[in-house]
Order: C-alpha cells, then sequence, then structure tokens
C-alpha cells in the first residue's frame, strides 16, 4: 500500500495539469451485435479486457441455462462459443449470474448450478486468453447449508478468489464468504468470512462483486442491518487471509423491507477505493459514486448522477472499470425505454461523472439492460443485451486527452506516440523533461535537447513535467 510521502507527487500534479487541460473526449466505436438465434433471452452479460489486444465477453441464456461467450482480437469479434458444463445447468437471470476474472492470458469463470440453493458453484477456467475453456471445476459442494451469487477475482499470482453467500437451510443467517485457491483452481482453502456481522447481515437477494491490487481484495455486497441496506465494502490487505475493514460506502440509509436485488461495483486506486451502486433512498432507484480514503477511512467523495442526459428515472445495475484516477461507470436508466448510459472522469473531480454523461446505445427501440465495462490500455470496453433483436452488444472508446499540447503549451513543443513510448520535438531548447508513474515515482529525465525518444515501461498513464526557460508545463501522457 502506498504511503502518504508516496501519494503526494502524482496529486500535486493532478492539481496542476487539470488546470491545463482544455478538454477530454472518447472515440467511440459503432455498436457490434452479437446475434445469438435460438430461443430464450441471452442475458447479463459480462466483459474483461485481458490486454490492448484481447479481451471476452459471457454470457448466459435463461432458457437454455447455458452459457455462452465471444473472444476479441483488437477490435474484431469472434464467433459465439459455448462453455462445456457437462450435465450442469446454470442459474441465469438478469440479476443474478456468470462472473468472470483474468490477466494477461489467464480468464476464471464461475457460476452457480441450478438449482440456484442447493445446486454446486463451479469454476472453468482458460490459460490461452479464452480460446479453450476447462471442464467444469467443483469449488463449493453445499452440504447442510445453501449457497448462492459467487463472485470472483484475480489475485497477483494469477490465482483465483472466490465470494459466495452461505445461508442455514432454514435461510437464516445470510452471509459473505470467500475462498483462495494456490493451484489455479484445482483446490481452493476453507472458507474465510468477508459480512461484519456486528453491523448487519448480507442482504439476502443482492450480487457480489471483487477486485484486487497486489495483496488487496475487496468484496462489495449489500449490507442489511434491519432493513437498511446500504453498499459496502469489506477489504482485505493479506491477499484473503483475513478481511479486517468493512465500512459502508453511502453516507445516507436506505430503509426497504423488500430486497433490491442489485450489487455494486469499484476498483482500488492506492489508498483510495473507487465505488458504485445503485440506491432508492431518495425515493427513486439512482446511482451513486464514492471515494473511500482507506487511511483515514472515511468517505471524501460522494456523487449522485443528477445529469442532463436523461431523465434521471429509475436507475439501476451500475458497473465500474478504470485504473489509478481513470474511472468509468455505466447504467441502465429509464428515458422512453430502458437505455444505457456512460460516463467518466479522469483525476480527482468526480462531478465530471454529471457533465461526461451520455446515452451509450445507437439504437433507440426496445429494452437495452444490464450493461458492464471493463479497461484497458485507454480504452474503454462496452457490452450490453438488447432485448429488441436478443443481441448481445460491444462497443469500444479510446480515451483521448486534448490537453495543453495544444494550447498552453508552447506550440513548437509536440509530443508524438512511438513505438517505445514517447517523442519530444521542441524548435527552442528543453531544459528538463521529467516523466513520473501513478504512484509518484520518477521513471524518466532528460535535459537539455530538443529531440528525444523515451521509452515508458508499459501501457498506462503517465505524468509529464517540462520546464523551458522561465515556462513550466505539466500534463497527462496516456500510452496504449
Amino acid at each position: 500500500m502506498l504511503n502518504r510521502f508516496q501519494l503526494m507527487i502524482p496529486l500535486l500534479f493532478f492539481q496542476t495539469y487539470f488546470t491545463l487541460m482544455q478538454a477530454q473526449d472518447i472515440n467511440w466505436t459503432t455498436d457490434q451485435k452479437i446475434l445469438t438465434g435460438g430461443s430464450g433471452s441471452n442475458i447479463r452479460p459480462r466483459i474483461l479486457a485481458l490486454d490492448a489486444q484481447h479481451g471476452i465477453i459471457v454470457w448466459g441464456n435463461d432458457r437454455s441455462q447455458s452459457i455462452h461467450y465471444a473472444i476479441w482480437e483488437g477490435d474484431s469479434l469472434t464467433g459465439i462459443q459455448n462453455i462445456n458444463m457437462k450435465m450442469s445447468k446454470a442459474f441465469i437471470t438478469s440479476w443474478a449470474s456468470t462472473e468472470i476474472a483474468g490477466k494477461n492470458h489467464v480468464v476464471y469463470l464461475i457460476y452457480k448450478e441450478d438449482p440456484a440453493e442447493t445446486g454446486n458453484i463451479y469454476l472453468v477456467r482458460s490459460f490461452d486468453f479464452g480460446k479453450n475453456f476447462s471442464d467444469p471445476i467443483p469449488v463449493v459442494i453445499p452440504n447442510g447449508f445453501y449457497s448462492r451469487f459467487p463472485g470472483i477475482a484475480i489475485d497477483k499470482d494469477l490465482q483465483p478468489i472466490v465470494s459466495y453467500m452461505r445461508f442455514k437451510t432454514d435461510w437464516s443467517q445470510p452471509e459473505y464468504v470467500s475462498i483462495r485457491s494456490k493451484d489455479f483452481g484445482d483446490s481452493f482453502n476453507a472458507f474465510t468470512e468477508v459480512t461484519d456481522k456486528s453491523i448487519g447481515e448480507a442482504c439476502d437477494c443482492c450480487p457480489v462483486s471483487m477486485e484486487t491490487e497486489d495483496e488487496n481484495i475487496v468484496v462489495f455486497y449489500r449490507n442489511n442491518r434491519n432493513n437498511i441496506r446500504n453498499m459496502t465494502a469489506s477489504i482485505s490487505n493479506n491477499n484473503g487471509i483475513s478481511f479486517d475493514i468493512t465500512h459502508e460506502l453511502d453516507t445516507a440509509d436506505w430503509y426497504l423491507q423488500s430486497c433490491p436485488a442489485t450489487g455494486g461495483d469499484g476498483f482500488f486506486n492506492g489508498d483510495q477505493l473507487h465505488s458504485i451502486w445503485s440506491s432508492g433512498r431518495t425515493g427513486i432507484s439512482k446511482v451513486f459514486y464514492s471515494k473511500y480514503n482507506l487511511l483515514s477511512n472515511k468517505i471524501e467523495g460522494l456523487q449522485i448522477m443528477n445529469h442532463t442526459q436523461g431523465r434521471n428515472f429509475q436507475q439501476n445495475y451500475p458497473r465500474m472499470a478504470g485504473r489509478a484516477d481513470t474511472v468509468g461507470i455505466v447504467w441502465n436508466e429509464l428515458v422512453n425505454t430502458m437505455d444505457i448510459f456512460f460516463s467518466y472522469f479522469i483525476g480527482t473531480k468526480s462531478s465530471d461523472l454529471i457533465t461526461h454523461a451520455i446515452r451509450i446505445n445507437k439504437d433507440l427501440s426496445g429494452t437495452q439492460t444490464t450493461p458492464d465495462i471493463a479497461f484497458h490500455s485507454g480504452n474503454f470496453y462496452l457490452c450490453w443485451q438488447d432485448q429488441n433483436d436478443n443481441s448481445i452488444r460491444f462497443k469500444k472508446g479510446n480515451v483521448n486527452i486534448i490537453s495543453s499540447t495544444e494550447s498552453d503549451l508552447n506550440k513548437s513543443i509536440k509530443l508524438l506516440t512511438i513505438k517505445q513510448g514517447l517523442q519530444i520535438n521542441s524548435e527552442q531548447e528543453i531544459d528538463v523533461c521529467s516523466i513520473y508513474n501513478l504512484e509518484g515515482r520518477l521513471i524518466h529525465e532528460s535535459k537539455q535537447f530538443r529531440t528525444v525518444e523515451i521509452p515508458l515501461p508499459s501501457s498506462g498513464i503517465y505524468l509529464i513535467k517540462i520546464k523551458q526557460g522561465k515556462e513550466e508545463y505539466s500534463l497527462k501522457w496516456i500510452r496504449t
């Protein structure tokens, strides 16, 4: 975990370059359809970006109770493929179904066998970007208890971590627990409790989501504190051995005697946690964003999605993706029918979620629902279900930052993307160019030059500071 000193440099840069930034935009591809055919509804897709060239979309069919997927390489989608589930049938609904996690070339997929209470929880895995999956591996076999709603994450060693809800067989004492593997899913250890029973129990029909960063794991679940149903984060700092931090993420209570059947999402940014969820505490279902400081144990930012592009009515099923200070969200919203909305912010100004909100689906007929989002190498990847033609939709957006390179920065200075990283050309000599990663570590410095090629070690976001005479410029650079 980063200490306070390590955080100082990027935070200072955020203040500087954000004032210089003139505009931010995203270039979107057209919608791509995955036409599935057959009977039943193809619902609740999940999307995973493994790198800039590889990713996978997974969804379920509620009639056949089968699981299907398509992979992409570059911008091209493959044909539909099927998960070999042997004799099992998956529990598939619009609000809880298959979950997916992965990194590099490794993909894990988790699903609950029907019947939802007594069926096994199965894992399938791929070590070739999703081109081939294993047979189902049973990871939870209910015996003397009920289980529901598995979620999955992948740790820094590419090992799977699974969370799921446990009940007694009289439906009492719902709680989330977590299990870890050290052999890529062949076996799992005994469960660790995730739910903090001192502040309530798990909301018994709300699904879970998980994210990891280094040794940190977060499980997002909805707490039930005497019918106060607030989104909650349970956090482990030791790779899931124990979950020692539990914090409700909303700043006001949602009292509801029935179950809302909706979960949350989020990811780590060093000592901060971005999160998203929906709540009806204002009287209608709205999407909320929060930023939780892990050091101070306080909510430092809360944003309700009262934007100007829709009716701000019946917002639900939000999902989030990003990296460090780049945050993107998607959700359902009722306009005339149900549509998919997207928004984002870069830096610290979460209020940009309001001004950046757009309706993302091209087709306005029918019902668009259950979106998901992924992020990698400066690109957002979106998918959702179109109930009009029973298709799964896919869309890619490239983040462009029009910064001081086009305005306040001396017009004689040009920054160009090259294969190795970045090239800087200037008509006048540049005194110093310093480049930092988002952890605040200096990764390159060049002095007294007019042209220089700077290798950047990996795709991601970099902070650049240029000194030329009496002028100093700070800006952000994304290497895709």
